[in-house]
């Protein structure tokens, strides 16, 4: 079965961080993510999977989640844990290594100095670097932690699981993985 996921442009998350309060950008390692600016900046993705449809109440927003988009989230959870992952692309896009590595939940930016960040970004992700397109996948959230799949590149089969702890001011990211192809059951690489 195919299921749509919901897209963001570089622009549309900016626009999208702007009505929502975020305005800094994300991190990486166990927890990174990024794409650059296309020129048509539009982005459409398909993906396998899928838990429940998820609704969304936003219908004016061009934020709103795809039809058809797998989700074990409520709108409102899905929503922060994507404004979370699109601040640390942008981020990212801007090579702000310090501000993606600022949308990590503390115990993993521990684990990296600035530049030590940076170097992970680099050697392991560098992908993250240079994205035109990003797509939001399967999402859950259990109590105070969440997960996230997302897709980079149009029509690519690089997807990273996203995973999140909650805090009385938000999500985290607390690290990310290769997504499991529940289809082939494959580890896709990148």
């Amino acid at each position: 079965m195919s299921i749509g996921f919901e897209s963001l442009t570089p622009s549309r998350a900016w626009a999208r961080s702007q009505v929502t309060g975020f305005a800094a950008p994300p991190p990486i390692a166990a927890c990174l993510i990024g794409y650059t600016f296309s020129a048509a900046d539009q982005i459409s993705n398909n993906a396998l999977i899928g838990i429940r449809p998820t609704n969304t109440s936003r219908l004016n927003s061009p934020f709103s989640t795809s039809k058809g988009t797998a989700s074990a989230c409520e709108p409102k959870g899905r929503d922060a844990l994507q404004d979370r992952i699109s601040e640390q692309l942008l981020a990212l896009n801007r090579r702000d290594f310090s501000a993606a590595q600022d949308q990590a939940w503390p115990s993993f930016k521990a684990t990296f100095d600035p530049r030590g960040f940076e170097e992970k970004i680099w050697s392991e992700f560098p992908f993250l670097l240079d994205q035109s397109s990003v797509a939001f996948g399967r999402c859950r959230i259990e109590g105070g932690t969440g997960s996230l799949e997302v897709r980079f590149g149009e029509g690519s089969s690089i997807a990273l699981l996203h995973l999140f702890v909650k805090t009385q001011v938000g999500w985290w990211i607390d690290g990310a993985s290769p997504a499991d192809n529940a289809v082939t059951r494959k580890v896709e690489t990148s």
